[in-house]
């Protein structure tokens, strides 16, 4: 059975909610050791997230699946000991308090680097250790709206629009796992150190929302809400079939129109030379887009799907989550995966995020129940006895 390729990388994770705890999620979907630290009484906040069955909170066991929980009340001075050995040989910290409050603890990075100079301290916050808002409170939805996403989205003369889930937090963690690898990277292949990560969660949206920055800069152009379309490209929207359903169009060359105006028997447009160029045909999008919406109006979702196909066009269904479970592509590709839990018994969820010819990951176990790990990490990793454990746990210590 093959390896999995971060096996031999520890992670202590000191995060709650979804962006911080993300980054652990993906480290450990390809093996890396994640020790989950969560207060005894309160536990991470995904705990108490809907939807649940039977009282077990499922969004919990997807973002703590493969890690290992254990309990530890940071505002105890034993804590700090116990925080100590668990860092000595770790590779990595999460952390997504509000900038000051690991200060507060004693636990700023200056202190971390003391105890293991090789290890690299991931800190996410909503607006990051520097900076006017940088101790102001905040989640997804606030990125949301501070990086400019919610300003482009929604239909003109209408409210911004927010994600309808925390968008801007899973966006944090994948980019965070990024960073957190490069500095790995980094320090087993040059200096032998580790270092801090400032992680925001506001500027991933504000990067991947496009390159509004330099449009603004060059043409003080700013990307106004347009529904379903986008200022550089037509057709390029969602279109009504017959049978109530939604096809998916979007053309990004002239060799994609080309194609499109023959799967709906309109070559005639080809023929108007203002339509040769995305700049022609974002300027008559109106057009356009009630050309689209009349041939779809003639066609069944399927039947639409198979004449988009046959010439090659880009374009494809909107799918509920219950598509998705019938849909023969995940199916194919193994998207969906189905692992054994203590409390529910088997559940699925998504796999993971790519696949790797010779150490694929593998979402091994679902998140655990709070403190499942607390004999194997304080008995048998750090060598604490019974009557050690037992009386940590009668303080509320762990």
């Amino acid at each position: 059975m093959a390896h999995l390729p971060l096996k031999n990388i520890k992670v202590i994770e000191l995060a709650n909610g979804l962006a911080g705890p993300g980054i652990g999620t993906f480290l450990s979907d390809y093996g890396a050791e994640v020790i989950k630290i969560e207060h005894p009484e309160k536990g991470d906040m995904l705990r108490t997230y809907p939807h649940m069955k039977d009282g077990v909170p499922l969004y919990f066991k997807v973002m703590a699946r493969n890690k290992k929980t254990i309990t530890l009340d940071l505002h105890t001075e034993e804590s700090k000991e116990i925080l100590t050995d668990l860092l000595k040989d770790a590779d990595v910290l999460t952390e997504s308090f509000r900038p000051g409050v690991m200060e507060r603890f004693g636990l700023g990075y200056e202190a971390i680097k003391a105890i293991n100079p090789r290890i690299v301290m991931a800190r996410l916050s909503a607006y990051g250790q520097t900076g006017p808002y940088s101790k102001k409170p905040g989640f997804a939805t606030v990125a949301d709206a501070f990086s400019g996403l919610a300003y482009q989205q929604g239909h003109p003369e209408k409210q911004p629009l927010l994600a309808p889930y925390g968008y801007s937090d899973q966006v944090a963690a994948i980019i965070g796992a990024y960073a957190v690898m490069t500095a790995l990277y980094e320090r087993d292949t040059i200096s032998q150190e580790g270092q801090e990560l400032d992680l925001t969660i506001y500027q991933g949206p504000y990067t991947f929302v496009g390159p509004h920055v330099t449009w603004y800069d060059q043409l003080h152009y700013v990307t106004e809400r347009m529904g379903n379309r986008v200022p550089n490209a037509a057709p390029r929207n969602l279109y009504k079939t017959k049978d109530n359903k939604w096809l998916v169009v979007a053309c990004s060359s002239p060799s994609m129109f080309e194609r499109i105006c023959k799967s709906i028997g309109r070559e005639d447009l080809l023929t108007q030379n203002d339509l040769q160029t995305s700049e022609g045909r974002v300027a008559r999008v109106d057009e356009i887009d009630d050309i689209m919406q009349s041939w779809a109006d003639t066609k069944t979702l399927q039947e639409a799907l198979e004449i988009m196909e046959a010439n090659e066009v880009a374009s494809g269904p909107v799918l509920s989550v219950e598509d998705i479970f019938s849909d023969p592509h995940y199916q194919a590709r193994g998207d969906i995966v189905t692992v054994e839990d203590d409390e529910l018994g088997p559940v699925k969820m998504q796999n993971v995020l790519f696949g790797m010819s010779r150490t694929p990951g593998k979402v091994r176990y679902a998140g655990q129940k709070m403190g499942a790990s607390n004999i194997e990490i304080y008995r048998d990793q750090l060598g604490y006895s019974e009557e050690k454990i037992a009386e940590l746990k009668e303080k509320g210590v762990i």
